[in-house]
């Protein structure tokens, strides 16, 4: 049985019996999605048939006002039982369907009603968008759970077009998810980001997105441009056309 469907089994309470649609049951609410009764009254439905594809996007608007204790992109204690685990594993596996996952998505990040201050796993520069914040947090949260609980069960591998499918999904693009993986401040703690590598095929990513990579010299701060910088020589694209011209002409110098 593929993991997501046994994931998706264990959000929405069901038996692990074949479903269609990736294993969602529209008629079991998730029980991360079930706290929103307390919220108002019938919004966990309309919340699950948004995500669904059976409803609309206007409860994302009511979200926002009302906003909704979802945690999504928050901290999660691996050892206590938590309905975010099993949803954040659902996130990490390919064989969920991106239209869903990115209505997920936008359903965490619009019940934040714009607070981002508890994303301090995947810090990044205004420009990016928060609901690539918000996935990629839970992202990385999925690895580090599966990590310490799933040692024997990997977590299965996305291709890196179907990772830039849900960031364009997200409204996002390469150069926010390299200001993402590569950021780094003066704050302690910062640039956990490019724990994400674990995630995807970034060298490849890098090699296929040359432009996007190379903003980040003019977009991130000095010790996010540093770590650029350690890249480049790190996966050895040091004398690669375009990113030799790149340590040359800025990325050397900014480091200093």
């Amino acid at each position: 049985m593929a993991l997501f469907r046994t994931i998706m089994n264990t959000i929405t309470g069901r038996s692990s019996e074949p479903q269609s649609s990736g294993g969602m049951d529209a008629d079991k609410i998730p029980e991360d999605l079930q706290k929103l009764e307390l919220v108002e009254p019938g919004l966990a439905r309309k919340v699950w048939d948004y995500i669904s594809g059976a409803g609309d996007a206007t409860v994302l608007s009511t979200l926002s006002q009302k906003g909704g204790a979802l945690n999504g992109g928050g901290y999660v204690a691996q050892n206590q039982p938590s309905p975010y685990i099993a949803r954040r594993l659902a996130f990490a596996d390919p064989a969920m369907p991106t239209d869903a996952l990115v209505r997920y998505v936008q359903v965490l990040t619009a019940a934040r009603q714009g607070n981002l201050s508890s994303l301090r796993e995947v810090p990044a520069t205004d420009a990016t968008r928060p609901e690539l914040r918000v996935f990629l947090a839970e992202l990385k949260s999925a690895h580090d759970i599966a990590r310490a609980k799933c040692k024997d069960t990997p977590l299965p591998e996305r291709t890196n077009d179907q990772l830039m499918e849900i960031v364009t999904g997200l409204g996002g693009t390469a150069e926010d998810l390299f200001d993402i993986v590569f950021y780094k401040d003066t704050h302690y703690g910062s640039g956990k980001g490019l724990e994400l590598r674990n995630r995807m095929d970034l060298p490849a990513l890098v090699r296929a997105e040359p432009e996007a990579f190379l903003a980040q010299n003019g977009r991130l701060p000095i010790p996010g441009r540093v770590r650029l910088f350690e890249f480049v020589t790190s996966d050895d694209l040091f004398d690669t056309p375009p990113f030799d011209k790149m340590v040359i002409d800025g990325l050397g110098d900014g480091a200093k």
